[in-house]
């Protein structure tokens, strides 16, 4: 085996990572977090948050929304979080990343979690939210 002045001989070659996809937000995007639930394993929850510095009129403030997704493949593929085989991985090129529901209003969000299996219910998995303003909130699907 040769090796090159970029890879050191018996070091793995490294690739740079893809873009996926790519969502715009109104926002800054904070967070996200893809559901472990595998009934639900496409939806994808997307926090964003904007700082409004305040002035002599107006207090600052911090505001957020909650962007809920579904991430599938376009084709006949499947998702499946446990393929290790880079070719089948990247034969899926089509993917839909639709919106779920419109964005919900919120004050900026620092975090969020889907609640463990146990908690899902026939509506589905539910998101817990905390934000800026102290509160924690729990979201059904």
């Amino acid at each position: 085996m040769s090796s090159t002045a970029s890879e050191p001989a018996g070091e793995p070659k490294t690739t740079s990572p893809r873009r996926h996809h790519a969502v715009e937000l109104e926002l800054n995007a904070c967070g996200v977090e893809c559901c472990p639930h595998d009934a639900h394993k496409g939806l994808v929850a997307v926090a964003s948050y904007l700082h409004r510095p305040g002035d002599e009129d107006t207090p600052q403030s911090r505001v957020g929304q909650l962007y809920l997704y579904d991430l599938r493949p376009s084709g006949d593929g499947v998702i499946d979080a446990d393929v290790d085989d880079a070719d089948a991985q990247s034969s899926q090129t089509d993917w839909s990343f639709a919106r779920v529901a419109a964005p919900l209003e919120t004050r900026a969000i620092f975090e969020l979690a889907w609640a463990p299996a146990s908690w899902l219910d026939a509506t589905g998995p539910a998101l817990a939210q905390a934000d800026a303003g102290g509160v924690v909130a729990l979201y059904p699907r």
